[in-house]
């Protein structure tokens, strides 16, 4: 009995082992491909502004907003593309994973910024959306004051697509 015990938990790790190995990058189902996200945008550019805040957060305003169109506020809903990367430009997130052509929505931004939920993108990311006009494209850079991520700073590449009033 002891035995059949012993061959069923051996046969169990040997399974498993040979799923494992068979789940390189290239066949692992649960990755997500980024190859389609855009190149972080040049913040060097003479077109583009930069503006740093009293709480640390840097953006580079690269694209400016419709001027008729209202500003961000802390409890709208909107929608944009965007792609969160590391400070070695590893990207962790993106609007543009698996080849999406969609904008993600944040239903009332400002919850995004003090931890509720599971969505949290920390201070910073709100921060550096408010105020955006539709069409406006930013480089958020962002400390890890601002940020609820391990890495000292993060980038994030946004655009804004609609505010939903």
């Amino acid at each position: 009995m002891n035995s059949f015990k012993n061959l069923k938990f051996f046969s169990l790790i040997l399974l498993t082992g040979i799923i494992l190995s068979a789940c390189d990058d290239d066949s692992n189902p649960f990755r997500i491909d980024y190859s389609d996200v855009p190149p972080l945008p040049d913040t060097t550019a003479q077109n583009v502004t930069k503006v740093t805040t009293e709480s640390g957060l840097i953006y580079y305003v690269i694209t400016e907003g419709n001027p008729e169109s209202f500003e961000v506020v802390i409890r709208d809903d909107i929608q944009i593309y965007y792609t969160g990367r590391t400070q070695d430009g590893d990207i962790f997130e993106s609007s543009y994973g698996n080849g999406s052509t969609t904008p993600d929505r944040f239903n009332d931004i400002g919850s995004y910024a003090n931890g509720r939920g599971t969505n949290s993108k920390g201070e910073g990311f709100v921060e550096g959306i408010l105020g955006m006009l539709e069409g406006e494209r930013r480089v958020l850079v962002i400390p890890s004051n601002l940020n609820t991520t391990e890495s000292s700073i993060i980038v994030y590449d946004i655009e804004l697509e609609t505010i939903e009033y």
